[in-house]
C-alpha cells in the first residue's frame, strides 16, 4: 500500500510541477499491472522490462524531490492518502485497483 500511495503522491507532484508526467503515468500503469497480477497469483513479480521501468520511476521521483516545496509535498501526501483509501475501499467491493491515467488524473486535476 505504501508503494502505491508513493506513486500517487509523485504523480500528483509531477502534474502540479508540469514535469515527469509521462514517466509517472507509466509508473501508475505498471502499478495497475502488478497489483492485478498479484490479485490473480498472490505473488508480486516483474518482468525484466517492468523492473527497468520501475528503476526509471525511482530516478524520476528523485528528480521531483529536488523541485518540490514542502507545501506541495504536504498537499500531495494528503491527496494520495485520500485516493488510496478510495481505491482500497473499491477493491474491498471487488473492483480491481486501477491507477491508470483515466482513473487517477481527473481527481488530481480537481485538487490542483
Amino acid at each position: 500500500m505504501q508503494w502505491a500511495e508513493g506513486l500517487l503522491l509523485w504523480h500528483y507532484v509531477s502534474i502540479r510541477l508540469g514535469c515527469g508526467e509521462v514517466e509517472m503515468e507509466e509508473q501508475l500503469t505498471l502499478a495497475t499491472a502488478i497489483l492485478q497480477r498479484f490479485g490473480v497469483t498472490g505473488h508480486v513479480s516483474l518482468t525484466k522490462e517492468e523492473l527497468s521501468l520501475a528503476k526509471l520511476g525511482v530516478q524520476v521521483c528523485d528528480a521531483l524531490v529536488d523541485e518540490t516545496s514542502l507545501a506541495l509535498a504536504e498537499d500531495a501526501a494528503l491527496w494520495a492518502e485520500t485516493q488510496i483509501q478510495g481505491i482500497w475501499a473499491r477493491a474491498s467491493l471487488g473492483v480491481q485497483p486501477d491507477f491508470s491515467r483515466d482513473a487517477i488524473r481527473p481527481y488530481c486535476e480537481e485538487s490542483a
